[in-house]
Protein backbone atom coordinates (compact mmCIF):
# COMPACT_ATOMS: atom_id res chain seq x y z
CA UNK A 1 0.00 0.00 0.00
CA UNK A 2 1.25 3.81 -0.19
CA UNK A 3 -0.31 6.91 0.73
CA UNK A 4 -0.25 10.03 -1.23
CA UNK A 5 -1.00 13.67 0.38
CA UNK A 6 -3.97 15.78 -1.63
CA UNK A 7 -3.87 19.70 -1.10
CA UNK A 8 -6.13 20.87 -3.71
CA UNK A 9 -9.61 20.71 -3.46
CA UNK A 10 -10.42 19.60 -7.14
CA UNK A 11 -8.58 16.62 -6.67
CA UNK A 12 -10.41 15.54 -3.61
CA UNK A 13 -13.77 16.14 -5.08
CA UNK A 14 -11.88 13.96 -7.81
CA UNK A 15 -12.08 11.00 -5.02
CA UNK A 16 -15.57 11.42 -4.46
CA UNK A 17 -17.08 8.39 -5.47
CA UNK A 18 -14.45 5.99 -4.18
CA UNK A 19 -14.37 8.14 -1.17
CA UNK A 20 -18.56 6.47 -1.15
CA UNK A 21 -17.89 3.44 -2.04
CA UNK A 22 -15.78 2.90 0.92
CA UNK A 23 -19.40 3.63 2.95
CA UNK A 24 -18.41 5.51 5.99
CA UNK A 25 -19.75 4.53 8.58
CA UNK A 26 -21.82 7.92 9.28
CA UNK A 27 -22.78 10.83 7.25
CA UNK A 28 -20.57 12.85 8.54
CA UNK A 29 -17.92 11.33 7.43
CA UNK A 30 -19.19 11.79 3.46
CA UNK A 31 -18.30 14.33 1.06
CA UNK A 32 -21.43 16.12 0.85
CA UNK A 33 -20.92 17.04 4.88
CA UNK A 34 -16.95 17.68 4.60
CA UNK A 35 -16.39 19.12 1.64
CA UNK A 36 -19.41 21.49 2.47
CA UNK A 37 -17.17 22.20 5.96
CA UNK A 38 -13.84 23.13 3.57
CA UNK A 39 -15.43 25.10 1.43
CA UNK A 40 -17.13 27.30 4.20
CA UNK A 41 -14.78 27.23 7.19
CA UNK A 42 -11.67 27.71 5.16
CA UNK A 43 -11.44 30.94 5.93
CA UNK A 44 -10.93 33.94 3.45
CA UNK A 45 -8.08 36.35 2.89
CA UNK A 46 -5.08 36.28 5.62
CA UNK A 47 -6.76 33.58 7.45
CA UNK A 48 -7.45 31.31 4.09
CA UNK A 49 -3.52 31.30 4.26
CA UNK A 50 -3.33 29.78 7.91
CA UNK A 51 -5.68 26.53 5.88
CA UNK A 52 -4.76 24.04 3.79
CA UNK A 53 -6.45 20.83 2.50
CA UNK A 54 -4.16 17.83 4.65
CA UNK A 55 -6.26 15.34 2.79
CA UNK A 56 -4.77 11.67 3.31
CA UNK A 57 -5.28 9.02 0.60
CA UNK A 58 -4.26 4.96 0.88
CA UNK A 59 -4.03 3.27 -1.79
CA UNK A 60 -3.26 -0.91 -2.82
CA UNK A 61 -0.47 -1.11 -5.37
CA UNK A 62 -3.19 -1.74 -8.03
CA UNK A 63 -4.16 1.33 -7.21
CA UNK A 64 -7.55 0.89 -5.61
CA UNK A 65 -8.40 3.28 -2.95
CA UNK A 66 -8.56 1.61 0.53
CA UNK A 67 -8.46 4.71 2.95
CA UNK A 68 -8.85 7.68 3.64
CA UNK A 69 -7.50 10.70 6.55
CA UNK A 70 -9.93 13.71 5.66
CA UNK A 71 -7.52 16.52 7.48
CA UNK A 72 -6.75 19.94 7.44
CA UNK A 73 -3.91 21.42 8.22
CA UNK A 74 -3.50 24.95 9.96
CA UNK A 75 -0.56 27.10 10.81
CA UNK A 76 0.01 29.90 13.69
CA UNK A 77 3.04 30.96 15.59
CA UNK A 78 1.88 29.70 18.72
CA UNK A 79 1.48 25.97 17.88
CA UNK A 80 2.93 25.24 14.64
CA UNK A 81 0.90 22.81 12.05
CA UNK A 82 -1.29 21.08 13.47
CA UNK A 83 -3.70 18.64 11.28
CA UNK A 84 -7.46 18.00 12.38
CA UNK A 85 -10.75 16.73 10.95
CA UNK A 86 -12.91 18.20 8.41
CA UNK A 87 -15.57 19.13 9.95
CA UNK A 88 -14.41 20.29 13.61
CA UNK A 89 -15.19 22.89 15.64
CA UNK A 90 -18.94 24.51 16.45
CA UNK A 91 -20.48 22.04 13.51
CA UNK A 92 -19.60 19.40 16.07
CA UNK A 93 -19.35 16.82 13.74
CA UNK A 94 -19.78 13.32 15.68
CA UNK A 95 -18.25 10.07 15.37
CA UNK A 96 -15.36 11.38 13.00
CA UNK A 97 -12.60 8.63 12.46
CA UNK A 98 -10.08 7.17 9.57
CA UNK A 99 -12.86 5.94 6.50
CA UNK A 100 -11.33 2.42 5.63
CA UNK A 101 -12.23 -0.37 3.14
CA UNK A 102 -13.55 -2.82 5.67
CA UNK A 103 -11.14 -5.14 6.95
CA UNK A 104 -8.56 -3.20 5.98
CA UNK A 105 -8.71 -1.27 9.19
CA UNK A 106 -5.25 -2.49 9.75
CA UNK A 107 -3.69 -2.01 7.20
CA UNK A 108 -4.27 1.81 6.03
CA UNK A 109 -3.43 2.78 9.30
CA UNK A 110 -0.12 1.46 8.89
CA UNK A 111 0.14 3.02 6.04
CA UNK A 112 -1.07 6.41 7.17
CA UNK A 113 0.96 6.12 10.52
CA UNK A 114 4.44 4.93 7.95
CA UNK A 115 3.89 7.97 6.47
CA UNK A 116 3.42 10.50 9.10
CA UNK A 117 6.35 9.82 10.92
CA UNK A 118 8.16 8.80 7.58
CA UNK A 119 8.04 11.35 4.12
CA UNK A 120 5.46 13.37 6.14
CA UNK A 121 7.15 13.81 9.11
CA UNK A 122 8.05 17.35 8.38
CA UNK A 123 4.74 18.41 7.47
CA UNK A 124 3.27 18.31 10.99
CA UNK A 125 3.93 19.35 14.68
CA UNK A 126 0.80 17.73 15.94
CA UNK A 127 -2.65 16.09 15.17
CA UNK A 128 -5.53 16.99 17.42
CA UNK A 129 -8.77 15.21 16.76
CA UNK A 130 -12.20 16.17 18.49
CA UNK A 131 -15.46 13.95 18.78
CA UNK A 132 -13.91 10.46 18.47
CA UNK A 133 -15.58 7.42 20.08
CA UNK A 134 -13.38 5.76 22.42
CA UNK A 135 -13.94 2.72 20.87
CA UNK A 136 -13.14 3.54 17.58
CA UNK A 137 -10.36 0.82 16.38
CA UNK A 138 -8.72 2.70 13.79
CA UNK A 139 -7.72 5.76 16.21
CA UNK A 140 -6.80 3.27 18.65
CA UNK A 141 -4.46 1.73 16.53
CA UNK A 142 -3.37 4.99 15.04
CA UNK A 143 -2.48 6.40 18.43
CA UNK A 144 -0.74 2.99 19.74
CA UNK A 145 1.56 3.27 16.69
CA UNK A 146 2.68 6.56 17.51
CA UNK A 147 3.18 5.84 20.69
CA UNK A 148 5.23 2.36 20.05
CA UNK A 149 7.37 5.22 17.72
CA UNK A 150 8.47 7.42 21.12
CA UNK A 151 5.43 10.14 20.10
CA UNK A 152 3.14 11.52 22.87
CA UNK A 153 -0.21 10.98 22.38
CA UNK A 154 -2.96 12.50 25.37
CA UNK A 155 -6.11 10.80 24.89
CA UNK A 156 -8.92 12.59 27.60
CA UNK A 157 -12.36 11.85 27.71
CA UNK A 158 -14.79 14.27 26.20
CA UNK A 159 -18.46 14.73 26.57
CA UNK A 160 -20.64 11.77 25.88
CA UNK A 161 -22.70 10.67 22.86
CA UNK A 162 -26.28 8.81 23.21
CA UNK A 163 -27.80 6.30 21.85
CA UNK A 164 -30.66 4.25 21.49
CA UNK A 165 -31.04 0.78 20.26
CA UNK A 166 -34.22 0.57 18.05
CA UNK A 167 -35.97 -2.90 18.46
CA UNK A 168 -38.54 -4.04 15.55
CA UNK A 169 -41.58 -3.16 16.69
CA UNK A 170 -42.92 0.07 18.48
CA UNK A 171 -44.73 -1.49 21.28
CA UNK A 172 -41.36 -3.52 22.26
CA UNK A 173 -39.18 -0.13 22.50
CA UNK A 174 -42.54 1.06 24.82
CA UNK A 175 -41.89 -1.69 27.11
CA UNK A 176 -38.44 -1.41 26.98
CA UNK A 177 -38.99 2.19 28.47
CA UNK A 178 -40.24 3.55 32.34
CA UNK A 179 -43.52 2.80 33.05
CA UNK A 180 -44.66 6.93 33.73
CA UNK A 181 -42.42 7.64 30.25
CA UNK A 182 -44.67 5.16 28.49
CA UNK A 183 -47.59 6.71 29.84
CA UNK A 184 -46.97 9.71 28.37
CA UNK A 185 -45.96 8.20 25.58
CA UNK A 186 -49.23 6.92 24.97
CA UNK A 187 -50.58 9.84 25.96
CA UNK A 188 -49.25 12.20 23.24
CA UNK A 189 -50.26 9.81 20.80
CA UNK A 190 -54.10 9.92 22.16
CA UNK A 191 -53.90 13.72 22.67
CA UNK A 192 -52.22 14.25 19.01
CA UNK A 193 -51.60 11.90 16.83
CA UNK A 194 -54.34 9.63 16.71
CA UNK A 195 -56.78 12.92 17.07
CA UNK A 196 -55.27 14.21 13.99
CA UNK A 197 -54.13 17.37 15.60
CA UNK A 198 -50.59 17.04 14.47
CA UNK A 199 -48.66 16.23 10.92
CA UNK A 200 -45.15 16.17 10.23
CA UNK A 201 -44.36 17.45 6.79
CA UNK A 202 -40.53 15.76 5.31
CA UNK A 203 -38.56 17.73 2.70
CA UNK A 204 -38.31 15.57 -0.37
CA UNK A 205 -37.34 18.33 -2.78
CA UNK A 206 -35.22 21.50 -2.26
CA UNK A 207 -38.68 23.59 -2.49
CA UNK A 208 -39.33 21.91 0.63
CA UNK A 209 -36.17 21.87 2.15
CA UNK A 210 -36.25 25.84 1.76
CA UNK A 211 -39.07 25.84 3.76
CA UNK A 212 -38.30 23.04 6.19
CA UNK A 213 -35.04 24.92 6.92
CA UNK A 214 -36.72 28.31 7.61
CA UNK A 215 -38.62 26.40 10.29
CA UNK A 216 -35.78 25.15 11.67
CA UNK A 217 -34.07 27.89 11.79
CA UNK A 218 -36.75 30.47 13.13
CA UNK A 219 -38.21 27.77 15.91
CA UNK A 220 -34.66 26.76 17.27
CA UNK A 221 -33.24 30.64 17.24
CA UNK A 222 -37.23 31.43 19.49
CA UNK A 223 -36.41 28.45 21.74
CA UNK A 224 -32.94 29.57 22.40
CA UNK A 225 -33.70 33.11 22.89
CA UNK A 226 -36.50 31.79 25.34
CA UNK A 227 -33.72 31.09 27.51
CA UNK A 228 -31.74 34.01 27.27
CA UNK A 229 -29.01 32.74 24.77
CA UNK A 230 -28.12 32.86 21.01
CA UNK A 231 -28.91 30.66 18.63
CA UNK A 232 -26.33 29.04 16.93
CA UNK A 233 -28.39 29.65 13.75
CA UNK A 234 -27.67 33.43 14.05
CA UNK A 235 -24.36 32.94 13.16
CA UNK A 236 -24.34 33.25 9.51
CA UNK A 237 -20.73 30.74 8.47
CA UNK A 238 -22.98 28.30 10.37
CA UNK A 239 -26.03 28.83 8.26
CA UNK A 240 -23.96 29.24 5.18
CA UNK A 241 -22.23 25.21 5.94
CA UNK A 242 -25.86 23.90 6.34
CA UNK A 243 -27.24 25.94 3.54
CA UNK A 244 -23.96 24.01 1.15
CA UNK A 245 -24.40 20.57 2.87
CA UNK A 246 -28.40 19.99 3.30
CA UNK A 247 -29.27 19.48 -0.84
CA UNK A 248 -26.03 17.41 -0.82
CA UNK A 249 -27.02 14.94 1.71
CA UNK A 250 -30.91 15.40 0.67
CA UNK A 251 -29.51 13.71 -3.01
CA UNK A 252 -28.25 11.67 -1.72
CA UNK A 253 -30.89 10.13 0.86
CA UNK A 254 -28.62 11.15 4.00
CA UNK A 255 -30.86 13.69 4.98
CA UNK A 256 -34.47 13.36 7.35
CA UNK A 257 -35.28 17.05 7.39
CA UNK A 258 -39.08 17.40 9.23
CA UNK A 259 -41.68 20.04 11.07
CA UNK A 260 -44.19 18.98 13.07
CA UNK A 261 -47.54 21.34 13.07
CA UNK A 262 -49.96 21.51 15.90
CA UNK A 263 -53.40 22.89 15.32
CA UNK A 264 -51.85 24.01 11.72
CA UNK A 265 -48.80 25.66 13.63
CA UNK A 266 -45.69 24.83 13.49
CA UNK A 267 -44.36 23.44 16.87
CA UNK A 268 -41.08 21.50 16.29
CA UNK A 269 -38.83 20.75 14.17
CA UNK A 270 -35.68 18.12 13.07
CA UNK A 271 -32.85 18.29 11.29
CA UNK A 272 -31.22 14.56 11.33
CA UNK A 273 -29.03 12.26 8.97
CA UNK A 274 -29.75 9.40 7.77
CA UNK A 275 -26.70 6.51 7.55
CA UNK A 276 -27.07 2.87 6.13
CA UNK A 277 -29.20 1.77 9.45
CA UNK A 278 -28.94 4.75 11.66
CA UNK A 279 -30.61 8.09 12.33
CA UNK A 280 -28.77 10.77 14.03
CA UNK A 281 -30.46 14.23 15.66
CA UNK A 282 -28.31 17.10 14.36
CA UNK A 283 -30.14 19.56 15.40
CA UNK A 284 -33.80 20.71 16.43
CA UNK A 285 -36.12 23.48 17.44
CA UNK A 286 -39.65 23.54 19.23
CA UNK A 287 -41.86 26.61 19.17
CA UNK A 288 -41.41 28.25 23.34
CA UNK A 289 -45.72 28.70 22.80
CA UNK A 290 -45.93 24.74 22.23
CA UNK A 291 -43.86 23.48 24.90
CA UNK A 292 -46.43 23.13 27.71
CA UNK A 293 -48.16 20.60 25.51
CA UNK A 294 -44.61 18.82 24.84
CA UNK A 295 -44.11 19.68 21.34
CA UNK A 296 -40.73 18.91 21.76
CA UNK A 297 -41.06 15.65 23.25
CA UNK A 298 -43.82 14.41 20.46
CA UNK A 299 -41.13 15.48 17.91
CA UNK A 300 -38.73 13.05 19.46
CA UNK A 301 -41.47 10.53 20.07
CA UNK A 302 -42.43 10.41 16.27
CA UNK A 303 -38.59 10.72 15.15
CA UNK A 304 -38.05 7.23 17.20
CA UNK A 305 -40.95 5.77 15.27
CA UNK A 306 -40.44 6.45 12.15
CA UNK A 307 -37.13 5.23 12.87
CA UNK A 308 -38.38 1.30 13.75
CA UNK A 309 -40.94 1.86 11.03
CA UNK A 310 -37.78 2.05 8.36
CA UNK A 311 -36.48 -0.54 10.10
CA UNK A 312 -33.30 1.58 11.60
CA UNK A 313 -31.34 0.25 14.27
CA UNK A 314 -29.95 2.90 16.30
CA UNK A 315 -31.24 6.35 16.92
CA UNK A 316 -28.27 9.02 17.85
CA UNK A 317 -29.08 11.28 20.52
CA UNK A 318 -24.84 12.47 19.47
CA UNK A 319 -23.21 14.48 22.18
CA UNK A 320 -24.10 15.75 25.03
CA UNK A 321 -25.21 14.89 28.49
CA UNK A 322 -28.50 16.55 28.95
CA UNK A 323 -30.50 14.33 30.87
CA UNK A 324 -33.51 13.66 28.98
CA UNK A 325 -31.80 11.39 26.53
CA UNK A 326 -31.62 8.27 29.08
CA UNK A 327 -35.66 9.10 29.33
CA UNK A 328 -36.17 7.76 26.04
CA UNK A 329 -33.96 5.05 26.78
CA UNK A 330 -30.60 6.07 24.97
CA UNK A 331 -27.10 4.97 26.45
CA UNK A 332 -24.18 7.12 27.13
CA UNK A 333 -21.16 6.46 24.71
CA UNK A 334 -17.83 7.96 25.98
CA UNK A 335 -15.85 10.34 23.37
CA UNK A 336 -12.33 11.22 23.25
CA UNK A 337 -10.52 13.75 22.06
CA UNK A 338 -6.85 13.10 20.90
CA UNK A 339 -3.57 15.35 21.30
CA UNK A 340 -0.35 13.99 19.38
CA UNK A 341 2.35 16.28 19.23
CA UNK A 342 5.73 15.52 17.43
CA UNK A 343 8.83 14.08 20.00
CA UNK A 344 11.05 17.51 19.17
CA UNK A 345 13.00 20.57 20.83
CA UNK A 346 9.87 22.14 19.06
CA UNK A 347 6.94 20.12 19.26
CA UNK A 348 7.35 19.45 22.91
CA UNK A 349 7.63 23.58 23.76
CA UNK A 350 4.86 25.06 21.53
CA UNK A 351 2.35 21.65 22.68
CA UNK A 352 3.17 21.39 26.34
CA UNK A 353 1.83 24.92 26.83
CA UNK A 354 -0.88 23.83 23.33
CA UNK A 355 -2.23 21.22 25.54
CA UNK A 356 -2.87 23.10 28.70
CA UNK A 357 -4.77 25.78 26.90
CA UNK A 358 -6.82 23.61 24.70
CA UNK A 359 -7.63 21.24 27.82
CA UNK A 360 -8.29 24.22 29.98
CA UNK A 361 -10.58 25.43 27.63
CA UNK A 362 -12.67 22.41 27.36
CA UNK A 363 -15.53 22.74 29.35
CA UNK A 364 -16.26 25.72 26.92
CA UNK A 365 -16.15 23.65 24.38
CA UNK A 366 -18.34 21.07 25.85
CA UNK A 367 -21.42 23.24 27.08
CA UNK A 368 -21.19 25.22 23.79
CA UNK A 369 -21.48 21.80 21.86
CA UNK A 370 -24.60 20.73 24.57
CA UNK A 371 -26.23 23.96 23.61
CA UNK A 372 -25.34 23.82 19.93
CA UNK A 373 -26.49 19.11 18.92
CA UNK A 374 -29.28 17.82 19.97
CA UNK A 375 -33.02 17.25 20.32
CA UNK A 376 -34.65 20.11 22.17
CA UNK A 377 -37.50 18.08 24.24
Amino acid sequence: MYTTLLTEIDDVRSLSHAWRKLQPTTPMLTPQWLLSWWETYRGSGANCNRKQLFFLAVYTDQGQLVGIAPWYQEKSPFSGKTLSFLGTGTVCSDHLSIICEPRQEAAVVNALANWLTGRGALQWDAIRLEGIDAKDPAIGMLVDHFRENGLNADVRESIGCWQLELPSTWEEYLQSISKNHRKRCRRWEREFIQTGRSQVYTATNKEELALGFQILQRLHNQRRQSLGERGIFESDQFKEFHESALPRLLDHNQLRLSWLEIDRKPAACEYQLLGNDSIHAYQSGVAPEFLDVGAGNLSVLISIKTGIESGLRLFDFMRGDEAYKAKWGATRRSMNNVLIRQNNMTGTIRHAMARTNYHSKQWIKNLATSLAVGSEA
